[in-house]
């Protein structure tokens, strides 16, 4: 039993089970079937990326994750250090291929690189979904492909190498479920990838079920060669199959039921997808003047109905943010912000006034719709806490009608307001703003330093300098655009309407670096009763600005004139005379779908950059590969190189009886390295008797007797005598190589179990006690000092 024990490493449990060879010829089979069914699934990733992108991602992870599986074989790595190398894999090549932009040279990862890598692993499968087909051009989806490839391809490679080749089916099945939820609905390749998968998989049942129990090789023959019968009934199995898949696949291709992720989710709201309500304000106040827009009950007198808060401004039209992280989805309650003031209900019925904006926005706590189409509106609910701004992506129009429960900010009066700062509010930067803004702006608060202050003089400015015109006496033409407020603010006479005067303080205060947004709403003629339903027409359209100040207000201004205050005739010079400054004929009215600033262009890909040759991705791709697999080959040449280290240390040591006595120390720790560490309590004859049971064909008794003759001889040993000593060292080690195969004597060149040996704590490879060998006395032997300190 004891030499049982000694000897059998081979037999024994734990690391021995591991140590079966990888190589044979049934388990190169296997893996090129395991790797042709992770090819399939690889056919699913490419059409959401538009092609390339998608199937060089995952490709890529398959290939590193088959390649760490395999070192992971052969080195003995337990699932811990396995999925640290798929980690390590993942931060280091995920930001060349999936987020190249924030790499440097589009190889070497960046601190924002792993930032943003730890959130895709998260977010990267959510964003995949959201996006716009192709996915190519953005940033960040890619990872989807690349992680699931490198995971998939590590778990089915180590499943094979294990003989667990139906749960590596599974995983391989899975990895193609997954680029199928997370695709698009054409799929070019289906048919093609349901038969390769069916084919694949019917070849490996058939191989596995052939072989026969301790014969790794048996599924590849049989005693006659190839079974007829079993070989017969697998390609019939592969014909159905492929047959099936010809005359059902384009018919089930045809229909719309192919079922993906994308048709569940909800893409976040993007409100730069919708038209800006105040692109279509002139229409309002002149085609639908007398025209009820919307009728309200319980609006309280003095009080206004808003409809939508801008905050931006990009030269061309003020809209909402770009963002949409604020517009969150809701039911018909809010509970975004904390319960603040009583609300006040408002029932509201939608007339003339169509578009997704709700009006009696504000500090909303809670909508119900009761109109046509109530259910659709209530699902596609947003609401923005910033802005006080709800949509419905379903649309209002005539017919829709809800209640609304908002509580309604109180103004606040001037001496409140006097001594008080404005607010640190972040407000998206105005973008092509014309120079005159903050000339005129400087110009009407000169002298001026309180926030307040300067807000009302610009306000006062306007309103008792400027003019009104609707645009039907061809005075005021419609927009607000940079060239619109150019001409407004730069000619002879301020003319306009609550569009122009709007927009030109608001950009005037925000010169001024006072946070102030625009707003449009509605609020009946002074003097209108509000007690009964007040059915509000185009003429109670109406635009503000509104600045926030300390502690917590948003201050409304009114800067546009009377509406009886209309533009002065200038008699003052000849006819003749021309004027120094022309004002262009009005824009003919638009529709909002004809103006340009409805298009979304927000959530477009950059413009595609000039067609890359395939040789240069191929080439990229290629060196990626390369540079990942010598990043993995990295930590085995350090341990070649601390052990070779260890060896020139021994065999170069200042002292003679050292070099003798590392030599032995050299086949102790090449057997710990093997499986087969020696108990350190035995001599060095002793030691020799166990090498020699352990690796029979391996004698190392004339080693260790002449270690002990030079290490305790009476002359010092030359040099020609440790040079003999160490070429009879190198011998025993490589017999002791040779002796137990080629894939555990690989995994002992890179074990670590000799650099981590303590004295006293080396184990048998069975791992138990070791017993004695057989005539040891059980009592200690008396062993001299320094030999009991050379032999450790």
């Amino acid at each position: 039993m004891s030499e049982r024990i000694l000897i059998s490493p081979d037999t024994s449990t734990g690391t021995t089970v591991r140590a079966r060879s990888v190589l044979t010829g049934a388990s190169l089979v296997d893996i090129l079937l395991a790797l042709g069914l992770l090819g399939v699934g690889v056919l699913a990733f490419g059409p959401v990326f538009g092609g390339a992108r998608g199937y060089a991602a995952a490709t890529i992870g398959v290939v590193l994750g088959f390649v760490i599986a395999v070192i992971a074989r052969l080195a003995g790595w337990g699932v811990l250090t396995t999925a640290a190398a798929v980690l390590f894999c993942y931060i280091l090549l995920g930001g060349a291929i999936a987020l190249s932009d924030s790499t440097i040279a589009g190889v070497i990862p960046t601190l924002t690189t792993l930032t943003r890598l730890a959130q895709l692993l998260a977010q990267s499968w959510r964003d995949l979904l959201t996006v716009g087909i192709p996915a190519d051009g953005y940033s960040g989806p890619a990872v989807v492909p690349f992680a699931a490839g490198l995971t998939a391809g590590a778990l089915v490679s180590s499943l094979v190498l294990r003989g667990r080749q139906v749960a590596a089916v599974l995983t391989a099945l899975a990895f193609l479920v997954v680029g199928i939820l997370w695709g698009i609905k054409s799929a070019p390749y289906a048919v093609g990838q349901g038969v390769a998968f069916a084919v694949l998989t019917l070849v490996w049942a058939v191989l596995a079920r052939g072989r026969v129990a301790g014969d790794p090789e048996a599924g590849l023959r049989t005693s006659s060669g190839w079974d007829l019968r079993r070989g017969g009934l697998a390609a019939a199995m592969i014909v159905l199959a492929v047959v099936a898949a010809a005359v059902l696949g384009p018919a089930l291709l045809t229909q719309t039921n192919r079922h993906i992720l994308r048709d569940d989710i909800v893409p976040p709201l993007d409100p730069r997808a919708y038209a800006s309500p105040l692109t279509q304000y002139r229409h309002l106040v002149t085609d639908l003047k007398d025209d009820t827009l919307v009728t309200v009950t319980g609006l309280p007198e003095g009080d206004r109905v808003r409809l939508a808060t801008l905050d931006t401004y990009d030269g061309i039209v003020y809209n909402v943010a770009a963002s949409s992280a604020s517009y969150v989805k809701v039911g018909h309650r809010v509970e975004v912000t904390p319960p603040s003031g009583k609300p006040t209900h408002l029932g509201v019925t939608v007339g003339k006034l169509a578009g997704p904006w709700l009006a009696g926005g504000g500090d909303i706590r809670q909508v119900d719709f009761t109109g046509a189409g109530a259910a659709e509106q209530a699902k596609s609910l947003y609401y923005n806490p910033g802005t006080g701004t709800a949509l419905t992506s379903a649309g209002t129009g005539a017919g829709t009608a809800y209640g609304i429960d908002v509580v309604l900010p109180a103004q606040p009066k001037d001496k409140d307001l006097e001594q008080q700062g404005v607010r640190d509010i972040p407000l998206p930067a105005n973008d092509k703003v014309p120079d005159i803004v903050a000339k005129t702006a400087a110009t009407y608060t000169q002298g001026i330093a309180r926030p307040y202050a300067q807000v009302r003089a610009i306000e006062r400015e306007l309103r008792q300098t400027g003019f009104f015109s609707d645009g039907s006496d061809g005075k005021s033409r419609a927009g607000h655009s940079a060239d619109r407020i150019n001409t407004f603010l730069s000619g002879q006479q301020l003319i306009g309407n609550d569009e122009q005067y709007a927009v030109a303080m608001a950009l005037m205060v925000r010169s001024l670096d006072l946070p102030a947004r625009v707003v449009m709403g509605f609020y009946p003629e002074a003097g209108k009763a509000t007690t009964a339903p007040v059915a509000l027409t185009g003429k109670d359209a109406h635009v503000w600005v509104e600045v926030a100040f300390e502690p917590d207000v948003w201050a409304s201004f009114d800067p546009t004139p009377d509406h009886d205050r209309v533009p002065k005739t200038r008699t003052d010079r000849p006819k003749s005379e021309p004027k120094p400054q022309v004002l262009p004929p009005p824009d003919p009215p638009r529709s909002d779908v004809d103006r340009p600033t409805d298009v979304d262009t927000s959530r477009r890909p950059p413009a595609s950059e000039p067609s890359v040759p395939v040789w240069h991705r191929v080439l990229k791709f290629g060196a990626l590969v390369v540079a990942g697999l010598l990043l993995l080959a990295a930590p085995f040449v350090t341990i070649l190189a601390l052990k070779r280290r260890r060896r020139g240390r021994r065999k170069h040591a200042s002292r003679s009886a050292d070099r003798v006595s590392g030599g032995w120390a050299e086949i102790l720790d090449h057997a710990t390295d093997l499986g087969a560490p020696v108990p350190p309590t035995l001599t060095r004859h002793e030691s020799a008797g166990y090498l020699g049971r352990t690796f029979p064909a391996v004698s190392a008794v004339a080693v260790a007797d002449g270690v002990d003759s030079r290490v305790f001889g009476p002359d010092e040993p030359t040099a020609a005598d440790i040079d003999a000593l160490w070429r009879e060292v190198d011998a025993v080690l490589a017999g002791m190589t040779g002796s137990v195969g080629r894939r555990r004597a690989l995994r002992a060149r890179f074990s670590l179990r000799s650099l981590r040996r303590r004295s006293g704590s080396a184990r048998s490879f069975a791992g138990g006690k070791p017993e004695p060998p057989e005539g040891r006395r059980r009592a200690r032997r008396p062993v001299w000092p320094r030999h009991r300190k050379e032999q450790c």
